[in-house]
């Protein structure tokens, strides 16, 4: 469990790594939901959406 609370703790942007994550696991679930919608656009514009947003939340904002 001290592991887990030290990688917890250490973990500086805990909003963005979980948008990140409910994007993804939003757009599995939309593939599920909805199969016709392919896969290759799908990818495409969550892999663009993540890396944009991990561009502007884990960087650090000079001082």
């Amino acid at each position: 469990m001290s592991n887990l609370k030290q990688w917890v703790l250490q973990m500086r942007y805990p909003y963005t790594a979980g948008v990140i994550a409910l994007i993804w696991i939003g757009s599995a679930l939309l593939a599920i939901i909805r199969p016709e919608i392919p896969a290759h656009i799908l990818l495409l514009l969550v892999a663009t959406a993540t890396l944009i947003i991990a561009i502007v939340g884990f960087t650090a904002p000079n001082r």
